[in-house]
């Protein structure tokens, strides 16, 4: 692979990376705004890789934003208890 195309990778990786956050921050200010927990899988997706491990009581969502947003294990259980439930809910009126 080329230096250029490889740089070319990174970057379109660097953007990936970018706009997966961003959706993730934003899921988790309308969480908190409305309880809506319909953008769970894009936290799910930036937290890939992440856990909540001994002692950590919450995952930064900050990385390449200038938006600094921490979640908290409490709203992480919470998001996901709320999106479970609707998809539960979808799957019965169905």
């Amino acid at each position: 692979m080329s230096d250029a195309s490889r740089r070319l990778q990174n970057m379109r990786q660097r953007e990936r990376t970018r706009n997966l956050f961003a959706r993730a921050r934003f899921a988790v200010i309308k969480f908190r705004r409305n309880g809506d927990a319909s953008g769970f899988p894009d936290v799910m997706d930036a937290l890939r890789g992440r856990n909540f491990g001994q002692g950590v009581t919450n995952l930064s969502l900050a990385a390449f934003g200038p938006e600094d947003v921490d979640l908290t294990r409490e709203e992480f259980e919470a998001m996901k208890k709320a999106y479970e439930d609707s998809q539960s809910s979808q799957g019965n009126s169905q």
